[in-house]
């Protein structure tokens, strides 16, 4: 599933369970990182980290990643200005390009 599919899913879960301001601010930001143990959403608004990082918004947020996604998952919600937030970009760009490289390879390999 893509990155965006899942969290439209996520967002979809909160709709449905009475998170309303979750889903609203939720839909403000963008999901740049996604692995097993991890979210990272990104936000432009200044006012968004501070609210998604109250213990009751994480918990709801983490349950809606969780049940979307099968297991546990970490939240981390951050400003767009966090420095972090570019390291979590070139991990995910790194990765779409060692996919896209085994996936080459693979088919080179099968039409020999």
């Amino acid at each position: 599933m893509n990155i965006a599919r899942f969290f439209a899913n996520v967002i979809k879960w909160l709709r449905g369970h009475n998170c309303g301001l979750l889903q609203a601010m939720y839909q403000q930001g963008k999901l740049v990182y996604l692995d097993q143990e991890r979210a990272v959403l990104v936000f432009s608004t200044a006012v968004a980290v501070p609210i998604l990082t109250q213990p009751r918004h994480m918990q709801d947020g983490s349950r809606a990643f969780q049940q979307v996604a099968g297991h546990a998952v970490t939240v981390e919600p951050m400003d767009k200005n966090d420095p972090r937030v570019q390291a979590y970009v070139k991990a995910v760009l790194m990765a779409q390009h060692n996919r896209h490289r085994l996936r080459a390879s693979l088919s080179h390999q099968r039409h020999r």
